[in-house]
């Protein structure tokens, strides 16, 4: 059987992106999070961010396989954990802002 896929892009563009699927309940978020505009514009550039940094550091494994640089690759599995905690601990303060506001 095949299932069908889903890219971030296909979220984004149907009006639900990503980062609020996952986020929104974290937050603290309403249930019907994307019929609010602060949050819908949040969620999509946080969704974006993620997107962008995941074609990077895919480009970067591409060239440290390569290049068997070994080095390059062991920095980019220990810096993406951090990154992406960053990118969900802007996005949760930043929702939560939105919210109080």
């Amino acid at each position: 059987h095949s299932f069908p896929t889903r890219r971030s892009s296909d979220l984004v563009v149907v009006r639900r992106p990503l980062a609020g699927l996952l986020l929104n309940r974290i937050a603290g978020g309403p249930p019907r999070w994307y019929l609010n505009a602060n949050l819908q514009r949040l969620y999509t550039r946080s969704t974006y961010v993620c997107v962008i940094v995941n074609i990077t550091s895919t480009a970067a494994q591409i060239i440290g396989y390569l290049y068997n640089a070994t080095w390059l690759l062991a920095a980019l599995h220990v810096a993406n954990p951090a990154i992406f905690t960053a990118i969900i601990a802007v996005t949760v303060v930043a929702a939560r802002k939105a919210l109080a506001d």
